[in-house]
């Protein structure tokens, strides 16, 4: 069974900061954990500069992070970017 996580964070995509809201699953049965969620914003931009950035990382708000890169993520709805992530999740 995953952990599930929801909260305000920050998204920094090529050194810029936005405001987003993530939602993360993160799975501890393997070697490396999995994890991957999606995100939504006020920007309507947001998928298009995630598929597109060099680098993405995802800030929680109590500062740890994790990189992810733009996924097709289940029953993704209007406004929500899927995200895989990789190495260790930010929590």
């Amino acid at each position: 069974m995953p952990r599930q996580l929801e909260s305000d964070a920050v998204l920094v995509i090529d050194g810029t900061e936005r405001a987003v809201h993530a939602r993360v699953s993160i799975f501890d049965d393997g070697t490396p954990k999995t994890w991957f969620g999606s995100l939504t914003a006020d920007d309507p931009g947001l998928e298009r500069e995630l598929l597109n950035a060099r680098a993405a990382v995802l800030r929680m708000p109590d500062g740890k992070e994790g990189f992810i890169r733009a996924s097709d993520g289940p029953s993704r709805k209007r406004g929500e970017v899927a995200f895989t992530g990789s190495g260790q999740p930010p929590t």
